[in-house]
């Protein structure tokens, strides 16, 4: 009963011989799943997550080895509020899945330090099959090396800026309060198109540290009692 699920709220920290040896009659139990640092690839989260957790809240794959998120697109996350997948292996070829995730419930994503330079990144969680992002309030994507690239050998290899804030005014983010985006995602050119493109109506924190900006003339319809953070730019102070 209800009463009896409360009661044996389960949380797995970084422990994966009590993950890989736990009983699956505890498995609706288990709210949360922590397997940073614990060597953790695509198969062993298939293997000892996938399907198995129904009422999991927490999934941090931290600080492991991954290449690819798309095991997790193999799952209904019905009550999964945050995931976490900072500094792993992850590149533009996840942006698929990350249109293909399947977690309606998720509040968080933490997507920092990884190897994605594709600004589609926004368009995947904008356009996600499954509405997965329409309640997300906190998006982390600071350290990865985002750019608009150029055509080589007349080859196109992504969207043009001017494709990509088009299909964002389309898009809904307005339900995003903190927005990470530090540390190499912007350059003067493209924050000054896409973070407007954005609408974030109810923001509470942007961070957008160290990124090589010259001014902040993009930001002047930005309320401004909120917290807009810029250190380590090049911008020059009043």
């Amino acid at each position: 009963d209800d009463f009896d699920y409360y009661k044996k709220q389960i949380e797995i920290n970084r422990n994966k011989k009590k993950l890989v040896n736990l009983n699956p009659k505890l498995n609706n139990y288990v709210i949360k799943v922590d397997v940073r640092q614990l060597k953790f690839y695509e198969k062993s989260i298939e293997k000892y997550i996938i399907g198995k957790f129904e009422n999991l809240i927490e999934l941090n794959l931290s600080e492991n080895c991954l290449y690819s998120i798309e095991p997790l697109t193999k799952a209904i996350w019905k009550k999964l509020k945050t995931l976490i997948m900072r500094y792993n292996k992850l590149d533009d070829k996840n942006i698929i899945h990350l249109k293909n995730l399947n977690a309606k419930e998720l509040k968080s994503l933490n997507l920092e330090i990884n190897n994605f330079t594709k600004y589609e990144l926004f368009l995947a969680i904008g356009n996600n099959k499954q509405g997965s992002f329409k309640k997300l309030e906190k998006l982390q994507i600071g350290l990865n090396n985002l750019k608009i690239k150029k055509k080589k050998n007349n080859k196109k290899e992504g969207k043009c800026l001017e494709e990509i804030v088009n299909e964002l005014n389309k898009l809904d983010f307005s339900m995003i309060k903190i927005l990470g985006v530090n540390n190499g995602v912007f350059s003067q050119k493209t924050v000054e198109k896409i973070l407007p493109a954005l609408k974030l109506k109810t923001w509470k924190n942007v961070d957008l540290r160290f990124n090589d900006l010259t001014n902040l003339n993009f930001a002047n319809n930005m309320d401004f009692d909120q917290k807009l953070v810029y250190e380590g730019n090049f911008i020059k102070k009043n």
